[in-house]
């Protein structure tokens, strides 16, 4: 969409989203104000006129607003009768919430807006709700794929104040420069980081947005899971866990996940059946030490193959027993039902909210 079509769409968006009011005629009038992409003439009954002042954006993230949202404000401070309107193809949560801090108004392409000025009010939610979410989740699906997600994991490890280059972090990370490039530019568009000037690297800022973010994403489509039956119990079957993951490389094939990892990190929720990560040759390990037997129902233990072996990367040694890391097991508990989500905060609280104190 070229620059004159896109200005279009956005006039008859924001006028459409007007409408909502009685008696209120908007009309365009020149632009004189640098910057503006097209100026709205504000009035009802005979009320002296309010001068809306829009950019049109074909791309909208906070850290990309940043400067137009401060230009808008100029305008602002200067006429008390100037309202300053931001209008993108589409806003993200982050985004708006933004806009509403800052007291300026949206609209987007596709139905939400938030315009307040005067006394008219108008808050709107998107013509297609369902298109809207899509939206956000396509977005934030991009930036936590499989291999973004090692990069996540590094950098949810680390306190606050901890500059990355990027070359460091993409061999911290196992994954390409373009790959570290890719999520750092889209943690700084998100305010979610801040690039450092001093080593051209870049430190994160909010840990706590990134893996809200993650979470809500987060999914295991069709997982390549084997369920199995095991006769060990009680000690006889932690005894073989660990001698098992032992085996496995010390957890480089095989680890406890969610649950089981959780209960030895920081136990909250009973569980029955133990939850496993492994490669072809790990699970080989598990069914040996643990006698396992194939099962379509009543299993106790859960083999799952991952997607991707990163996850290995990062993996702890607690007393002895190989899990997943504490992102990973965060996010595993989180999508496990309402007790495995209780388990996830009580884990986030004790044990990875710690890791972000800030460093000097």
């Amino acid at each position: 969409m070229d620059a004159s079509d896109l200005n279009a769409q956005a006039l008859t968006a924001i006028t459409a989203s007007l409408k909502h009011v009685p008696g209120l005629q908007a009309t365009p009038v020149p632009t004189p104000k640098s910057g503006a992409d097209f100026i709205l003439s504000a009035s009802w009954h005979r009320n002296e006129p309010w001068i809306l002042v829009c950019e049109v954006k074909h791309s909208a993230q906070p850290k990309q607003l940043r400067e137009v949202v401060e230009q808008l404000k100029s305008y602002m401070r200067r006429d008390e009768r100037t309202y300053g309107v931001i209008i993108a193809p589409y806003l993200s949560p982050q985004t708006k919430k933004l806009l509403e801090g800052e007291g300026v108004g949206y609209v987007d392409l596709q139905g939400a807006a938030r315009l307040a000025f005067d006394t008219v009010y108008i808050e709107t939610p998107p013509e297609s709700p369902k298109r809207a979410k899509a939206e956000d989740r396509r977005q934030l699906r991009s930036v936590f794929g499989l291999k973004s997600a090692r990069v996540m994991r590094a950098l949810l490890k680390h306190p606050l104040g901890k500059s990355w280059r990027v070359v460091e972090l993409a061999t911290v990370a196992k994954v390409s420069v373009g790959q570290v490039s890719h999520v750092r530019r889209f943690l700084i568009d998100q305010e979610w980081a801040e690039a450092d000037p001093n080593n051209h690297g870049f430190r994160v800022e909010r840990p706590g947005d990134i893996l809200d973010a993650w979470r809500d994403v987060y999914s295991k489509s069709r997982p390549n899971r084997t369920n199995y039956y095991t006769v060990l119990s009680g000690r006889a079957r932690q005894e073989a866990l660990r001698q098992a993951l032992e085996e496995a490389g010390q957890g480089r094939d095989a680890l406890l996940s969610s649950y089981s990892a959780a209960n030895w990190m920081a136990p909250y929720a009973r569980y029955n059946t133990e939850r496993l990560v492994a490669t072809f040759a790990g699970e080989a390990i598990l069914q040996k030490h643990l006698q396992l037997e194939q099962t379509v129902r009543g299993e106790n233990v859960s083999v799952e193959r991952p997607k991707d072996d990163g996850l290995f990367d990062d993996r702890l040694d607690i007393s002895g027993m190989w899990c997943t890391g504490l992102i990973q097991t965060y996010l595993d508990l989180w999508i496990s039902g309402d007790r495995g989500r209780e388990g996830a905060e009580h884990l986030r609280r004790t044990k990875i909210e710690p890791l972000w104190k800030v460093v000097s």
